[in-house]
């Protein structure tokens, strides 16, 4: 990982010193200096990017704007915060957003990012079904967290949903930076391409997923060359072992491409064999067909919410995945969910088939 050289000048001591402690212990790539007068600035030989506090900006201009990242008092509007010209940040977010903040810039102004080249690329999965409401969007959280908790690898968490789910399960940011603000940087920012950290949330088994924007899902607006790029970027960039997509409803030809790309494809269907109706059969023939016989073996079959193990739910063919509302609590932010009762034997068999 690159290290990046900081110093933060505030006329504040106090303040300087522990924005410089807080951002040292929350990314350990960052070598921070305080400073609190010009001088100490010029006795730096060399540093990535100034750090001024509180609109000083005589000191900024000094070192040239190009390097600077400005602290306000008041939060900046959206287009002045996302303009690597004249970049500014409100000095009292959390360490996570400053941080996040910072990465963007130096990403930006220098063409730098920090990654690992990928001994291989992803394994792409998907979560499908034939209709809404059989609790695709649970199982695929609770996969994600599965393969972080018990195998140790890294995940991003994708929603192809209309409108997305992802802060159900994950707290998100009253401010910072999107998937809208990322998609932007990746296609007309002049082609520089943002560190994906700074637009990233990240549950507490350290499961990742991009913040939502406030509207409309932007990767269901993507030409077909777009998504090919955004795939490219987040598959490419080495901090990833698993990409699982929520795939939502739509059959695009986009979403089309997304399966022919998948390592595996699971296919969430509802517990009675009256909720499963043609749909469910006719759905697995149309992927089947679409993904060729080469992958048959790639698609996996879920019973979701089952209440009992009669009708011959659990066969070989498919895996069941019990009725357990003790496993989902809402905490007084987002739903949690437990992986050690009922809900998680079900999920602990998926994830051994699908890595």
């Amino acid at each position: 990982m690159e290290i990046i050289n900081l110093v933060i000048f505030s006329r504040d001591n106090d303040y300087g010193l522990a924005l410089g402690e807080a951002l040292s212990i929350f990314k350990n790539n960052f070598v921070v200096n305080v400073c609190k007068n010009e001088d100490e600035i010029f006795g730096i030989r060399d540093f990535d990017v100034l750090i001024v506090d509180s609109d000083d900006l005589e000191t900024g201009e000094t070192f040239g704007r190009e390097r600077v990242i400005r602290l306000t008092e008041s939060r900046p509007d959206r287009e002045a915060k996302l303009d690597p010209r004249d970049f500014v940040l409100y000095k009292h977010s959390s360490v996570r957003e400053l941080a996040a903040g910072i990465l963007l810039c130096h990403s930006l102004l220098t063409g730098k990012r920090n990654f690992l080249w990928p001994a291989e690329k992803p394994k792409v999965i998907a979560f499908c079904s034939a209709k809404g409401g059989t609790g695709k969007t649970t199982v695929a959280f609770g996969a994600c967290q599965a393969i972080r908790r018990y195998y140790a690898k890294s995940v991003l968490y994708l929603s192809m949903e209309e409108i997305e789910s992802t802060l159900i399960y994950m707290k998100g940011r009253e401010d910072g930076f999107d998937l809208c603000a990322y998609l932007y940087y990746l296609f007309k920012a002049q082609g520089q391409n943002p560190n994906n950290e700074a637009f990233l949330l990240c549950d507490k088994f350290g499961v990742n997923a991009f913040m939502p924007d406030r509207g409309i899902n932007r990767l269901r607006e993507l030409t077909m060359d777009e998504m090919t790029l955004f795939f490219k970027e987040i598959s490419e960039n080495g901090a990833y072992d698993y990409i699982v997509i929520d795939m939502g409803e739509s059959f695009s030809g986009k979403v089309k491409w997304i399966f022919q790309v998948c390592h595996k494809i699971i296919v969430i269907s509802p517990p009675s064999e009256q909720e499963r109706d043609d749909r469910q059969e006719r759905f697995l023939n149309y992927l089947r067909f679409m993904t060729g016989e080469s992958k048959g073996d790639a698609i996996i079959s879920v019973i979701n919410k089952a209440k009992d193990r009669e009708d011959g739910l659990g066969t070989e063919e498919s895996i069941t995945i019990e009725f357990d509302p003790d496993s989902i609590v809402h905490d007084g932010e987002v739903l949690e969910i437990s992986l050690d009762q009922d809900f998680g034997v079900g999920i602990k068999k998926l994830v051994k088939q699908m890595i």
